[in-house]
């Protein structure tokens, strides 16, 4: 009889929403750490951008459950916030005004979210 491997990579295609909120909610970083890695990025270090987006994706997810994003969409809304959310954080590099990084994020998901589920 054959048997099965445990798997030792967890794609997010197979986990519940609220599974993923909580493995999310283990990334999720202070305010103060979010404004420091800000503030590097801002300063040159582009190494962090990757790392400021990833703690961003529990509101990414908490969002998507709000708005009732099929399973089968989920993971297509994920980057799509993802995207929009770099976008954003580098006219905020590129920027002199203050930053709207931190103002405007939730909104920025969200509309990418929407675009996402508009065009599929």
């Amino acid at each position: 009889m054959r048997q099965l491997k445990p798997k030792t990579h967890i794609h997010p295609k197979d986990l519940d929403l609220d599974e993923l909120i909580k493995i999310a909610s283990a990334k999720e970083l202070s305010y103060e750490e979010e404004k420091e890695l800000f503030d590097q990025i801002k300063n040159g270090d582009n190494s962090k951008i990757e790392k400021l987006i990833a703690s961003e994706e529990l509101m990414i997810l908490k969002l998507i459950k709000m708005l009732g994003v099929t399973k089968e969409q989920q993971v297509s809304c994920t980057e799509k916030a993802k995207i929009s959310l770099s976008k954003l954080l580098k006219r905020e590099i590129n920027s002199e005004l203050s930053p709207k990084y931190f103002k405007f994020r939730a909104w920025v998901v969200r509309q990418g979210i929407l675009e996402n589920l508009k065009s599929s």
